[in-house]
């Protein structure tokens, strides 16, 4: 039967009082023999095995041979073991029983299975030829997800008569929501030390009622991606999550998680926690602004989240620890109190990617859930929302396609007519709008440097003030700052935003290093019109000179000195 083709099989051959019984089985079969043939031959037994192959020339080195044995017949008398359950991915009344070895599934019926609580005994089960060793369960309702049955299994054989332990066993049909798990704890730099071991960690919480397997989940730590082991975290239990060499350090302080090369950057970046199938289940964007104070930014302190009811918080849902060691690696946070968030989310603003395509930016994380309905979104001019195309993996943002094709130099105007809500289920205004249209790059005096502060209070940050003198929308993804260099020519320029975003005809934008910094120092009347950058070019108190471009192109550019000031102000700064 296999001499056609090339074949991969087991051979058995067993000798009893001169009957010589030839059984073959396929690895793809779970090594279920079937016997081939048998005969009676006297044939004296010697001490040395051999196998004998008869081929054609061009089959000379295409027989391999593995897991030779010769000897006395090995008989089973190991009962036979459950190693995994698996719900059936369209059927969730269907429990698949995976076993060690080939049961005999002819003693075998539904009595042998009994779900509780409330399920009771299978309508039927089922299995095949070709794989004994798995046998479908099928009750006669689906099994409630994320709750914890427990399946006892009894009066079970494998095909040598040895008998399953009766065995009760736990089973959860088990579905992935987002904040199942938390990130509830980070430490991005343990040195100088204040009392943990120097080691950066994360903690996971568990929030649910029922443990979590966290196979193949997906941690992001910025652009690195580790996938996790098999680990079941229990119910209302934390995991440390640390690098495999900060393993011995962390253990007694709780369940401990290794993974490779973990490395926090310590300024703060984006940690996300992925499930099976890459669906967002928590991430945090922290900065290590989000600390009490200088003296823990500096090291030594872990961040904490305060309430886990609002896992979306960020910036107001993170402090310092204060806990006397520098952290709660494994136990409830030092921090931990109510922290509600009650704000409505809004718009931030809208970016039209092309004449097709845009995008809205909300100023928080906005529930994937209810942002799936076109209904939700209302254009004018007639521009009807087609598709929506994706959803920012951090649920920021959303990308809507729109028809029929948008036109320059027309501003639109998108409404939220439905519900849109936050993490905890605040809910964006009903009738909110914001206004978009097509950006276009900026040309000489489209954009003007309109106030500078270079000489800031000790404590505080340079800002500089731009104004869209066009009546263009402009994409601010193109325009750069720099500043002459003493030859005159331009030194390093630096891009205003990496987000999609663009000014209107009249507006403002204020650019700092620090937002809340200038808001504390200086009335602020339009908050929205601030935009927080990595690094402006240096800005000397005396004197200096800031050039704005559009790639490579001189949009506007301004020198100035601190004699321009009022000549009577007794300082400057």
């Amino acid at each position: 039967a296999y001499i056609a083709s090339a074949f991969d099989i087991v051979v058995q051959v067993i000798l009893t009082d001169s009957i010589w019984q030839i059984s073959t089985a396929q690895h793809t079969q779970d090594n279920v023999f079937v016997e081939q043939f048998a005969c009676t031959y006297n044939y004296p037994i010697g001490t040395y095995l051999g196998l004998k192959c008869i081929y054609t020339t061009s089959n000379a080195n295409k027989f391999f041979f593995d897991d030779i044995y010769y000897g006395p017949v090995i008989y089973d008398t190991i009962p036979p073991m459950l190693i995994k359950y698996e719900f059936d991915p369209t059927d969730k009344s269907i429990v698949s029983l995976f076993f060690n070895e080939n049961i005999d599934t002819t003693t075998i019926n539904t009595t042998c299975f009994e779900l509780h609580p409330d399920i009771g005994i299978p309508e039927r089960i089922m299995w095949t030829d070709t794989a004994l060793s798995k046998i479908d369960v099928m009750f006669n309702k689906a099994i409630e997800e994320n709750t914890v049955f427990k399946l006892n299994i009894k009066n079970i054989s494998d095909l040598e008569g040895n008998s399953l332990l009766d065995t009760n066993i736990t089973i959860i049909n088990y579905r992935s929501y987002p904040f199942e798990l938390l990130i509830t704890e980070i430490m991005s730099k343990p040195s100088p030390v204040v009392g943990l071991p120097e080691a950066e960690y994360i903690e996971l919480y568990n929030p649910k009622d029922y443990p979590i397997n966290l196979k193949d989940y997906t941690l992001n730590i910025g652009n690195s991606s580790r996938i996790l082991p098999e680990y079941i975290l229990p119910a209302k239990a934390y995991l440390i999550i640390t690098a495999n060499s900060s393993l011995p350090l962390l253990e007694s302080f709780g369940q401990v998680l290794g993974i490779s090369n973990m490395q926090i950057t310590n300024d703060g970046q984006e940690i996300a926690l992925f499930n099976n199938t890459y669906e967002l289940i928590h991430s945090v964007c922290f900065s290590s602004k989000w600390h009490s104070n200088t003296t823990k930014a500096n090291g030594g302190w872990s961040l904490e989240m305060i309430d886990m009811d609002n896992p979306c918080g960020e910036a107001d849902n993170w402090q310092s620890s204060v806990a006397n060691i520098g952290g709660t690696p494994g136990k409830q946070n030092s921090v931990y109190q109510s922290n509600q968030d009650t704000q409505n989310p809004k718009i931030d603003h809208i970016y039209t990617c092309n004449d097709s395509v845009i995008t809205i930016y909300f100023d928080e994380k906005i529930l994937p859930s209810t942002l799936l309905k076109l209904s939700n979104f209302q254009i004018d001019h007639k521009i009807a929302v087609k598709e929506i195309s994706s959803i920012d993996k951090a649920w920021k943002s959303v990308n809507l396609i729109v028809s029929p094709h948008l036109r320059e130099n027309i501003i639109y105007t998108l409404s939220i007519v439905d519900t849109i809500t936050d993490c905890v289920g605040n809910m964006i205004p009903l009738k909110t709008f914001s206004s978009f249209g097509i950006a276009q790059k900026a040309q000489y005096n489209d954009i003007l440097i309109n106030e500078v502060l270079f000489n800031p209070k000790d404590d505080g940050v340079d800002f500089v003030e731009l104004y869209n003198n066009s009546d263009k929308i402009i994409d601010l993804r193109s325009l750069l700052i720099a500043s002459r260099q003493s030859n005159g020519s331009i030194g390093s320029s630096k891009s205003i935003t990496e987000v999609d975003r663009s000014l209107f005809a009249g507006e403002y934008l204020l650019l700092s290093t620090n937002s809340a910094k200038i808001l504390s120092q200086y009335t602020c009347p339009d908050i929205e019109s601030m935009l927080e950058v990595n690094a402006l070019p240096a800005l000397p108190n005396t004197a200096g000179n800031i050039v704005l471009l559009c790639d490579t192109n001189i949009v506007d550019e301004f020198s100035y000195d601190e004699s321009m000031h009022y000549s009577m102000l007794k300082s400057y700064e």
